[in-house]
């Protein structure tokens, strides 16, 4: 057994897909974002999860991602988010994962390639209206896609645009989406119909209905969290992290405790060392800042987290011991910690704290046994 782990609840996660079917309606497809190992959940599991689903689109971001949801048995479309690279190219088409354009960089290789292959090749435009990073100009768009139709083995499937600050600036998102908007109303105009128009990721699924148009990207709210830090649509976090007691001691008033010396205790303690350090993801900037769950109560992180152990002050709960479950994240009891608390405490985001804990433990799954859930997902 490992000194750490996650557990995965797999019909959380379908709970908060059909959250997000409600919030979006029936005619809405859904792209359900799982690069970055499904946001540290699992790759494979969590898709074959939401394949109960047979309307759902899968958001990787390389092509090995894609290549893994293929050899899962996965038959869903599956969309690179990411352009791809020169050499990943053959194996894209070969196993119909769509790429997306930036620019016009890769056309020719690729309507080479789906030519070979004896493939029509659908892909995604993306469009840069603010976030300053991936995509093609809004000005360019419209004649970057008017060059495209003389390509006769490429099919652009969808255009999307992606939000900088949908969970913080709405004046900012409703003026990238405007931009889209008007390029949309150009392609219109000059005849370039294109099915799948995106731009909703999930803070913009919650706050802009106006965003959704034919497809929503969700991410975060799938795994259960709100990036609005509420969870005022029931939302119910899938992950959950645990470790074990490796030693229960008690040390007398003035000790200092770990690395640096930065805690000297104030009394005569009892103190828990616990099995998880910033190694398996549980960041160091929470020392003597962060706590940790022990029979239902909260016990503080004591001195400097170490790389694979921590230290806390168990004085004030009952007998604990060797082996006794300690709750990093999730619920014990009455008590919950949650992702937004430790982003809050070690100065980041959900995402980060859900990747890096997700990254390096392993992974006990359950779910998939509630029937309504599956009925409705039929």
């Amino acid at each position: 057994m490992s000194y750490c782990w996650a557990e995965i609840d797999l019909d959380a996660i379908l709970f908060n897909l059909q959250q997000i079917k409600k919030i979006v309606g029936k005619k809405i497809k859904i792209m359900a974002v799982v690069k970055a190992d499904a946001y540290g959940h699992g790759l494979e599991e969590v898709a074959r999860a939401l394949s109960f689903y047979n309307d759902i689109y899968f958001g990787v971001s390389s092509l090995e991602e894609g290549v893994k949801l293929r050899n899962t048995g996965i038959k869903a479309p599956i969309i690179n988010l990411l352009p791809p690279l020169p050499e990943d190219i053959r194996e894209m088409v070969h196993q119909d994962i769509t790429p997306i354009l930036v620019d016009g960089e890769l056309v020719e290789v690729l309507d080479k390639e789906g030519k070979r292959q004896g493939k029509i090749l659908r892909v995604h435009i993306k469009v840069d209206t603010g976030m300053g990073r991936l995509g093609i100009k809004p000005h360019s768009a419209v004649d970057f896609l008017q060059r495209l139709s003389k390509y006769k083995n490429i099919f652009v499937e969808g255009i999307y645009t992606h939000f900088a600050s949908s969970d913080n600036d709405v004046e900012f998102t409703k003026y990238q989406l405007g931009i889209f908007l008007r390029v949309l109303e150009e392609l219109k105009e000059k005849g370039i119909h294109i099915p799948l128009r995106h731009s909703a990721n999930s803070s913009a699924i919650l706050s802009l209905p106006q965003s959704h148009l034919d497809m929503v990207r969700p991410g975060l709210v799938l795994y259960g969290i709100n990036p609005l830090q509420n969870n005022s649509v029931g939302l119910r976090p899938a992950m959950s992290v645990k470790a074990k007691v490796i030693q229960a001691k008690e040390l007398p008033k003035g000790h200092s405790i770990s690395y640096g010396r930065t805690y000297i205790l104030s009394r005569d303690s009892r103190l828990a060392v616990v099995g998880i350090g910033y190694a398996q993801g549980f960041f160091r900037a929470l020392s003597n800042k962060g706590s940790v769950l022990i029979n239902g109560k909260r016990a503080p992180i004591l001195g400097v987290i170490c790389m694979d152990q921590c230290v806390v002050d168990v004085t004030d709960c009952e007998d604990v011991k060797l082996g006794d479950e300690v709750v990093i994240m999730g619920k014990q009891g009455e008590e919950e910690i949650t992702a937004w608390d430790l982003a809050n405490l070690s100065g980041t985001i959900p995402y980060e704290i859900l990747t890096s804990l997700g990254h390096q433990i392993p992974k006990v799954y359950k779910g998939l046994s509630e029937p309504k859930i599956r009925e409705e997902a039929v």
